[in-house]
């Protein structure tokens, strides 16, 4: 009688990190990420920092940051596991979650600031300008003057 043998090779997934944010984040708004996998039913899923010693653990594969702040930046990574023992995926690349300061309505506020200075400082520079114009015609003015007055007497020396 011959035997055989069976071998079984698990092949290890590597999901893929996505965030709801294409560039910086600003301080206090919410930041999302998606840990995603071909199939994600009956995964529990892991996140890390590269900050962090322990994984934080979701049912589903979204992490939510509310209200992120200046330290909730860096590297994130994910990774699933089911069964018992658990049978983990590769960790995903890494994710850069870029915060910077300000808020949403930080921008808005200053560029009404800057409207608002310009139209209290605009009949300022329009008075400038046509004073400035006015001096400058002064000032050319008796030149137009005796070039015309010249070239009259040269036609009538002629």
């Amino acid at each position: 009688m011959e035997l055989s043998s069976l071998s079984v090779t698990l092949l290890k997934v590597k999901p893929t990190i996505t965030s709801n944010h294409e560039g910086a984040a600003l301080t206090g708004n919410t930041v999302t990420l998606y840990c995603n996998l071909h199939q994600s039913a009956g995964w529990t899923f892991y996140w890390s920092k590269h900050t962090q010693n322990s994984e934080k653990e979701t049912i589903t594969n979204v992490y939510t940051i509310s209200s992120v702040s200046l330290s909730d930046g860096g590297q994130y990574w994910c990774r699933a596991g089911r069964e018992n023992p658990v049978y983990y995926t590769h960790y995903s690349d890494a994710l850069w979650v870029n915060v910077t300061g300000g808020s949403r309505s930080g921008p808005s506020v200053s560029a009404f600031s800057l409207l608002s200075s310009l139209m209290a400082v605009s009949p300022y520079l329009l008075v400038s300008i046509v004073l400035g114009v006015k001096c400058y015609r002064a000032r050319a003015g008796p030149d137009e003057e005796n070039r015309t007055q010249a070239v009259m007497e040269a036609g009538a020396s002629s």
